[in-house]
């Protein structure tokens, strides 16, 4: 087994689109069984609806599309390699992992979800990912789909004019393997009608949904709330912030201002990090490594390596470590 990593970008780079690696998956020129193939972007605006199916008929172990070390945002949009498209990932395969890219629905009035998976084994993860911008007639979604695993995502500004809207969950196919930790998702917007639902996250209440360390605010619609499902019977949920009473479980905190949480809310300059006070810092619980990749915050802090507290959200604050004043002494 081997890993194949392979760049993608304008120029210089082994495929100038994400489409192109993307075509050549099952290509046994690149690539034989059992290999992980990866596909590293880079600090440049990408423009395509890319559809991952490829691997598992060249029996590839694994497929992630990624972005290069020093070419990922830090946190805020317009600071990595991002995607501007209106539906920019649809998975069909379950080896695939999406992560660190910003995905940028650019305001496109198109139904579907910005980030999506129909495979029901539960294999897809996506990773680090800033999704925003999501704008449609119809039923519109950050991360969605059947099955998949979701960790230091964040997600913002979906909004419906005329259906459902959510941040990360289940989507057109109801999901049974939902796993979502230290998620952040604020401003789901669903349309005017009576039955039109906004969420921050929907799921279902199945013992294969989990939710942890994760804040939802600020959802809008005629039904709407942070967690579709206040208290379930099945599913896993604990120390999770909500801007209404819907987060449940243990540790889970309630009626929590947006404000109080994040640099910035103002539409158009969101910072999603965590501010000085917030009521998610040290109130998450510490999932040491497992998944693998969940203590690796949205800016790439280790928290489980530096012994952090765990802070619920996308990102673990870190306090600005204090000058220390030293006076000179003049000696005459």
């Amino acid at each position: 087994m081997a890993t194949i990593t392979k760049s993608i970008g304008a120029s210089g780079k082994d495929y100038t689109t994400i489409t192109l690696w993307e075509a050549d998956l099952d290509n046994d020129t690149p690539y034989d069984a059992g290999d992980v193939a990866v596909g590293e972007c880079y600090n440049e605006v990408y423009g395509e609806n890319v559809g991952i199916n490829g691997g598992p008929t060249l029996g590839l172990t694994s497929v992630t599309l990624s972005v290069a070390a020093g070419e990922r945002h830090d946190g805020t949009e317009g600071t990595g390699a991002r995607n501007l498209s209106a539906i920019p990932i649809n998975i069909a395969n379950d080896i695939c992992t999406v992560e660190w890219l910003e995905c940028d629905g650019n305001g496109a009035a198109t139904n579907g979800l910005v980030v999506r998976t129909y495979v029901a084994a539960g294999g897809a993860f996506f990773k680090n990912m800033i999704i925003h911008d999501a704008s449609a007639g119809g039923s519109c979604s950050g991360i969605g789909g059947k099955d998949f695993t979701a960790m230091n995502c964040i997600v913002y500004d979906i909004i419906s004019t005329l259906d459902d809207a959510f941040g990360i969950g289940y989507g057109f196919a109801t999901g049974t393997l939902i796993k979502i930790y230290n998620c952040t998702v604020m401003n789901i917007n669903a349309g005017p009608d009576a039955g039109d639902t906004g969420y921050c996250y929907q799921y279902s209440d199945n013992a294969g949904v989990v939710f942890q360390n994760c804040i939802g605010v600020d959802p809008a619609g005629n039904v709407n709330a942070c967690y579709s499902l206040g208290s379930p019977l099945n599913a896993t949920m604990d120390h999770n912030l909500s801007s209404d009473t819907s987060a449940s479980g243990t540790g889970s905190l309630i009626e929590k201002a947006s404000a109080n949480q994040f640099v910035s809310t103002v539409g158009g300059s969101e910072d999603l990090h965590l501010k000085a006070g917030a009521d998610a810092i040290d109130a998450g619980v510490d999932l040491v490594t497992t998944p693998t990749g969940v203590n690796i915050d949205i800016n790439g802090r280790d928290r489980d390596v530096l012994g952090d507290i765990w802070d619920m959200g996308a990102h673990e604050f870190v306090a600005a470590a204090p000058s220390i004043y030293i006076p000179r002494i003049m000696i005459f």
